[in-house]
């Protein structure tokens, strides 16, 4: 899975990222149109063409450090999805990460 907007070290780092993206990829209660499990790898790939500067805020956010984590990967059911979910955004903020 590609970094967010195609970060490189030092900007991509864990250990130095404020910004975390933690992608979800889930699809299992679909019951029609299947296709969202797909969303956050294709999120990934457009966000190489967003741009540096960020007119609304006057900064380049980026340089504060957007690391892109492992996705959750919990199929089991909804609720086993959310409890995943809960535990990684925690342990993000208690390492004081924005996700």
């Amino acid at each position: 899975m590609e970094n967010f907007a195609g970060l490189t070290p030092p900007y991509s780092d864990y250990e130095t990222a404020k910004i975390v993206v933690l992608p979800v990829p889930y699809d299992a209660t679909s019951s029609w149109v299947h296709g969202a499990e797909k969303g956050p790898e294709k999120l990934l790939e457009a966000s190489v063409q967003l741009e540096w500067y960020d007119t609304e805020t006057r900064t380049e956010v980026y340089k504060h450090g957007i690391h892109t984590a492992q996705p959750v990967d919990e199929q089991r059911s909804p609720e086993h999805l959310c409890a995943a979910v809960e535990q990684r955004v925690g342990a993000l903020f208690d390492d004081a990460k924005f996700p």
